[in-house]
């Protein structure tokens, strides 16, 4: 009665609803209530304060909505306020589409896991950020950078993980979502390992650059100047001190080593410099004279003949003295005289020569000014050669070379200037006879040539015969002259009969010239002026053939013709003035109806082009002639652009036709295959089928108009109608598994017998009550999604109609997986074994029931132990526990249930010790088998490792 007065109550009466919501003692009134409640503080106190789960679940739940989906800011900012559970705030966060509600609910969230949850996953940037600046958890910030989708938060996590370890690192580069992300790692392990190698590279540059200095002080030793070895052992210390600070001991001590030999060294070098002063002293005194005459001599005057003798006694006066550096002065010595011997005879010489060049030069002027070029050629060579000669012995001044070869220079130009005009001469009379052999040879080749051409090619020939003996003599010359008579010998005989057959045509001509003046002149007589102009052009072709005529009657007859044809012509160009104004209008037309032709020729409006185009060819029939010479062209291109134009309309119709056809298989097959895949629940798989889908329909081409919209519509329904379903997919899936789980929990209610009745019997268990719970059970564990909270009240239901099944028949499930306490004890021995497996020790009471390859083992390490007095390896023993870890988790799986706080604290139990023994010994971890479902369909966390880090 309550549930039907709630349905009459008006929206309105928010205060009955609310009171009714908070108060009434029955769940499903309070629920029915809570439906209609819009009243955000009255729905966060129920959320808070309701006994019943559900209530409290759809309360927080309707708060949510308003929180996720409201536009109304102010109202989402209530419901969040009012919300007063983690999980829910955490999803706001994450999903709302309100960036200031979801830092509303990231502000109130208070467990930091949930807060790492809405870094990851959250869909504002800014939220995200937010969220992450209150992680601070390593493990979380690990969590964030490999599993979220987001670059800017994974990034910013990754940011804050620099310092960390490299492993961490690059276990986020391998399994980092995000590639941008996983290249950041990538980018920060290799900075790294590029600053650690920078590092290693200083020491290892320190110690090179220490080595390089100890072999530089250590190669002073064979340096011979004591001041440079000092200068340069003070300059390596002052480098050294610069590497001293960070170079190694060893090789310090070597430094010092060295530096001491070294100043030892310098120490040698300068006893050595002291000695070796003294003797250089005594050798330059020595050393001093000798070398005053050596210059001496090379100073002496050439000219005085008896320099040299006082500077000989003084040298034979010298003291003797034994070194290598005053015998070498000796031979210098030696040398310097034989130097001044050899320039005084020089001077002689030259002395003889300056007296004759002056002669030479007056000689040379008058052989270069001598008229007969080559009669002078032989004495200018002789003075020549005498001016080397003179040259050599006596170098002249300045003013006499500069005379000589300015006379030099007037000879070459001389010889230069005749031979180039020498040259020329013969050049172009060569080129000019060569010319005149081409045109006489190609007058000769022509068997018709006019005698005009022959016999001017005569007049050139006869004299060219004469000048072809000027040129010099050579092959080339020769052959010339040769050809040059052979033309003249064959063309002079040719021009005597042409010249006799000259005058017999001009005799001949005479004739037909005066019967062609008659016909010209009876043209006077013809109206068609059509016919005049055909029989003149004639007239004119046969004058011109007997146009030679003899020379006496030439002139008058040409007169005659030429006065006839001229009145004739003025007649025939009045006539085709007229005519060519008309064929020139006319052909003004057809090249516009030409161009108007070409220009629809590739029109794709077929109907209204097809009408004009045969519109225009009516007008081309109507147009009159037009010039000849351009009347067979402008047809073919009025017929070529209407060909053009039709041939392309029935080609593209056709094509149309099939195209279209085509395309609405195609098309039809596409909505077909759409339609398949809008029923489809495979999400992520479908979408992709349906984008390529809908590139595909992109692809294909157009259909007839009056079935496009049609197939469009089709086509595009089904995709609305799936994306509709894909945008309620959670919903969906989540309705299937309570479809699925209800099948489930009917099936086992089913087999809950009804309460007897006073006095009746209970019922007998059906015979395949065993069976029938079993595949329950199967079914229901290979259930996937276990965890939602939409999933609890069937879970309960499920555990409800188990635990009912079990007390009501306790007796066929005894022995069974469904024996509860049979499920207990085994739960409590594997957790046992798995902690003294943990804790290094194996109950003594287990061991029988030990695998046969862990006991052989456990022997073989006894007896090896025993025998050789080696211990037992520690790898075989951790092995040998990994396999009892493993065996225990393969038997935990094959239990049965047990329900409540008891069966879920001895699954923490359990897994938490099987996480603790891998995480100790990780190089097990990958052949762990899955964990146990089950549970009454509790969700089960992975054992070892962080749940992130798992597939």
């Amino acid at each position: 009665m309550r549930l039907a007065a709630i349905d009459r109550l008006d929206d309105t009466e928010q205060a009955i609803l609310g009171t009714l919501a908070r108060e009434d003692i029955d769940p499903r009134v309070r629920r029915a209530a809570l439906t209609r409640l819009a009243d955000v503080d009255t729905l966060g106190v129920i959320g808070r304060a309701d006994a019943d789960p559900q209530v409290k679940a759809d309360a927080i739940g309707r708060l949510q909505a308003w929180a996720s989906e409201s536009d109304d800011l102010p109202l989402a900012g209530r419901a969040v306020a009012a919300i007063g559970d983690e999980r829910p705030l955490a999803q706001i966060a994450r999903m709302t589409k309100h960036e200031p509600v979801a830092r509303a609910a990231l502000d109130r969230l208070g467990d930091l896991k949930a807060v790492a949850g809405v870094a990851r996953h959250a869909a504002h940037e800014s939220v995200r950020l937010a969220a992450l600046a209150r992680v601070c958890d390593a493990a979380d910030l690990e969590a964030i950078a490999t599993h979220t989708d987001h670059k800017d938060v994974g990034l910013a996590a990754l940011e804050r993980l620099q310092d960390a370890s490299a492993p961490l690192l690059d276990g986020i580069a391998l399994r980092a979502k995000n590639k941008v992300i996983s290249r950041r790692a990538k980018a920060i392990v290799k900075e790294r390992a590029a600053a650690e190698a920078e590092r290693r590279a200083t020491q290892d540059a320190i110690a090179r650059r220490g080595t390089l200095l100890c072999d530089a002080v250590d190669g002073l030793t064979r340096i011979r100047d004591a001041a440079r070895v000092r200068a340069e052992v003070e300059r390596l210390e002052e480098t050294w001190r610069e590497v001293a600070p960070q170079a190694p001991e060893e090789l310090a001590q070597r430094f010092a080593a060295v530096v001491a030999r070294a100043r030892a060294h310098c120490d040698d070098l300068v006893r050595q410099e002291a000695m070796e002063a003294e003797r250089r002293a005594a050798l330059t005194e020595a050393l001093t004279p000798r070398q005053r005459l050596i210059d001496a001599v090379a100073t002496l005057d050439v000219a005085d003949t008896g320099a040299l003798t006082p500077v000989r006694a003084e040298w034979d006066a010298l003291a003797p003295f034994e070194a290598p550096e005053v015998d070498a002065l000796a031979r210098d010595y030696a040398s310097a005289v034989r130097a001044y011997e050899d320039r005084a005879a020089a001077h002689q010489r030259a002395l003889d020569a300056r007296a004759q060049i002056g002669a030479l030069l007056t000689e040379a002027a008058a052989i270069v000014d001598q008229p007969d070029l080559d009669g002078a050629r032989p004495q200018w060579n002789a003075a020549a050669r005498r001016w080397r000669e003179l040259a050599h012995d006596a170098p002249p001044d300045a003013a006499t070379l500069e005379q000589y070869q300015q006379l030099d220079q007037r000879w070459r130009d001389r010889v230069a200037e005749a031979r180039a005009t020498a040259e020329r001469s013969a050049t172009e009379q060569l080129s000019g006879l060569l010319e005149l052999q081409q045109r006489a040879e190609a007058v000769a080749a022509q068997t018709d040539a006019p005698l005009k051409d022959i016999e001017r090619v005569l007049r050139d020939l006869r004299p060219a015969v004469e000048g072809v003996g000027a040129l010099p003599k050579s092959d080339a010359a020769e052959a010339l002259a040769q050809r040059l008579r052979h033309l003249l010998g064959e063309l002079t005989p040719r021009a005597r009969e042409l010249r006799d057959t000259d005058e017999w045509r001009r005799w001949a001509n005479a004739g037909i010239q005066e019967e062609l003046c008659k016909r010209v002149e009876a043209l006077r007589d013809l109206t068609d002026v059509s016919e005049v102009s055909r029989q003149l052009r004639d007239l004119r072709r046969q004058w011109k053939a007997v146009a030679i005529a003899p020379r006496d009657d030439a002139d008058t007859l040409w007169a005659r013709f030429k006065t006839a044809q001229d009145e004739a012509q003025v007649r025939v160009d009045a006539h085709t003035a007229t005519v060519a104004v008309e064929q020139t209008e006319n052909l003004a037309k057809k090249v516009a109806l030409c161009e108007q032709a070409e220009g629809l020729a590739e029109s794709t409006d077929w109907i209204p082009t097809a009408e004009t185009l045969k519109r225009l060819q009516l007008e081309w029939q109507a147009v009159g002639p037009v010039p000849k010479d351009q009347a067979n062209d402008l047809a073919r291109r009025f017929r070529t652009a209407c060909d053009t134009f039709f041939t392309r309309r029935k080609t593209d119709l056709a094509q149309r036709k099939d195209e279209w056809s085509k395309n609405l298989r195609q098309k039809e097959a596409l909505c077909e295959k759409m339609e398949q895949l809008s029923e489809s629940t495979d999400w992520t798989k479908t979408i992709t089928e349906i984008k390529q889908l809908q590139a595909e329909w992109k692809t294909i081409g157009p259909v007839k108009r009056n079935k496009s919209e049609a197939l469009w519509k089709r086509f595009r329904g089904a995709c609305d109608k799936f994306f509709e379903r894909y945008g309620h997919r959670h919903e969906i899936e989540l309705q299937k598994r309570l479809g699925d789980r209800e099948a489930v929990c009917t099936t086992l209610e089913e087999l809950v017998p009804a309460p007897p009745i006073d006095g009746e019997t209970a019922a007998a268990p059906p015979d395949d009550l065993i069976q029938r719970v079993e595949d329950a059970w199967r079914r229901w564990r290979n259930m996937p999604g276990s965890g939602s909270e939409a999933l609890a009240p069937i879970r309960n239901r499920f555990e409800t109609a188990i635990v009912t099944l079990l007390e009501t028949y306790p007796q066929p499930f005894e022995g069974t997986r469904f024996d509860l306490d049979n499920t207990r004890n085994r739960m409590a021995a594997l957790c046992e074994e798995v902690e003294g497996v943990l804790r290094g020790t194996i109950p003594t009471a287990q061991l029988g029931s030990s695998p046969v390859a862990t006991l052989a083992s456990l022997l073989k390490e006894s007896l090896a132990a025993n025998t050789i007095g080696g211990r037992v390896n520690e790898e075989s023993k951790i092995r040998a526990a990994a396999d009892r870890v493993r065996r225990a988790q393969h038997q935990w799986r094959d239990l049965g249930p047990l329900f409540g706080d008891e069966g879920r604290a001895f699954e923490t139990r359990f897994h938490r010790a099987c996480r603790r023994f891998f995480e100790q010994h990780p190089q097990f971890e990958e052949q762990r088998p899955p964990h146990r479902g089950g549970g009454g369909g509790r969700p089960h966390r992975p054992q070892g490792g962080r749940p992130e880090n798992r597939q």
